[in-house]
């Protein structure tokens, strides 16, 4: 603790110039240190030849004031709250830059409404302006209230307008080619001069420049249309959509009951055994393009391969496979020369697809092993695999069925890992 008294003792020392200016017993270091800055400054100050001062208003108040005090301490201008502060006042003024860039119109609405508040027994405003203030921290000054009631009015910056009509053109782009219409750049500029008429900008011109711009900032570009659909398709689209939404939220109900480990998805995955590509470097203008492979049935469905998954992104041992044989069996001959894999489950058909006594099998090789103490389980429709039957052995088991056309938006395993898995698949059979 420093104590004030032997700091003025040491200052008074210093003052008539005594050497020993910690004579007394009672005088610490850190109260000899502060005397000594003490001195200095005040000795810098009159041996100065010029001095420079420095004055700052605030609207704070060091006491508690009442209303009237609070009234009387602002400027004229909040007396019409229609006006802006006088432009001679020594109060920092935020330009119209700084409040587009720092407050939205919500927000300023929120401060009007918040400092206009009326005490109904007193019929006077309800706060004062340190409560506004210690609420809102990021308004500078008072003075900002008198402008915020000028943009609310308004109806917001021009920047803010101007980002309401970039939401708006974008909000139409986005709904006509959910609908599959096409859209031009006369479009996008019709959409671009119709709403700010409504919100009263009238040097608004929907430029090539702010043309370019949107497009750029949303990634919108000029493709050409590869395939034509009726509205009837659209339609259909639709109700996928919703089916698809509906499920979701249904099935996020159901989850909750459940851990991540306990929810699983699976998924057939048809796999070629001669990959080829889709696209090629080819002469322009030719009518028809060409592509050879070495056999048409390796180029078509070929075997299956049925992976499995847990929520907490795990891949569950072991994997089922099915061979295409057209003895619907697996000979002696191909026993002797295949690779025997301890992850994989192996079994054949005469399609290289999955029957209903194969689903039967998958489910006591592959999925009872990995039960949890309660599973819920999200398979496609595929009719071998929705029958209530083949799971009826199971304890503490639940099941849903993705509705159909919406595995490739839905399904964990479409959305992502299948994808990816045939990319490996593809990689190996044409690198090794």
């Amino acid at each position: 603790m420093i104590n004030p008294h032997n700091v003025l003792k040491v200052l008074s020392n210093l003052a008539s110039n005594k050497v020993s200016c910690n004579s007394s017993p009672l005088v610490n270091y850190d109260e000899e240190r502060v005397a000594l800055n003490l001195y200095k400054c005040l000795e810098s100050i009159l041996e100065s030849t010029s001095h420079t001062f420095e004055t700052e208003n605030t609207l704070d108040h060091d006491g508690e004031l009442d209303d009237e005090d609070v009234e009387n301490s602002l400027p004229s201008a909040f007396a019409d709250e229609h006006l802006d502060p006088i432009e001679d006042t020594d109060y920092e003024l935020i330009d119209e830059n700084n409040l587009q860039n720092h407050f939205s119109l919500d927000y300023m609405k929120c401060v009007v409404d918040f400092y206009d508040e009326i005490n109904p027994v007193t019929g006077k405003r309800k706060r004062k302006w340190q409560t506004v203030k210690h609420n809102f921290q990021l308004v500078p000054n008072a003075h900002c209230i008198a402008r915020f009631r000028k943009y609310i009015e308004a109806g917001g910056t021009k920047k803010q307008k101007i980002d309401d009509v970039d939401i708006y053109v974008y909000d139409q782009f986005e709904h006509a080619r959910h609908n599959f219409l096409s859209v031009h750049d006369i479009d996008l500029r019709r959409w671009g001069l119709k709403k700010p008429r409504e919100l009263h900008i009238k040097d608004f011109q929907a430029s090539e420049g702010w043309l370019w711009n949107f497009k750029y900032r949303h990634g919108i570009c000029n493709r050409r249309i590869t395939k034509l659909v009726t509205k009837k398709v659209v339609e259909n689209q639709e109700e996928i959509n919703q089916s698809a939404k509906h499920f979701v939220f249904e099935t996020n109900k159901i989850i909750e009951r459940y851990s991540p480990n306990q929810v699983l998805n699976t998924s057939q995955i048809g796999i070629e055994l001669e990959p080829h590509g889709n696209r090629t470097l080819t002469y322009s203008g030719e009518k028809s393009t060409w592509g050879s492979v070495r056999s048409l049935g390796a180029a078509t469905h070929t075997y299956t391969i049925q992976p499995t998954i847990t929520m907490d992104r795990s891949v569950l041992n072991p994997l089922y496979m099915c061979l295409k044989q057209p003895s619907g069996r697996i000979g002696d001959n191909v026993k002797k020369n295949l690779f025997h894999a301890k992850n994989i489950v192996l079994t054949c058909s005469k399609s290289g697809k999955l029957t209903s006594s194969l689903v039967t099998y998958w489910v006591n090789q592959c999925l009872f092993p990995n039960l949890r103490s309660k599973t819920l389980l999200l398979v496609d429709s595929s009719p071998h695999q929705v029958r209530p039957e083949v799971y009826e052995v199971l304890k503490r088991f639940e099941y849903r069925v993705i509705p159909p056309k919406t595995t490739s938006i839905i399904q964990p395993l479409d959305v992502y890992y299948n994808r990816q898995h045939k990319k490996i698949v593809v990689y190996m059979i044409t690198y090794n």
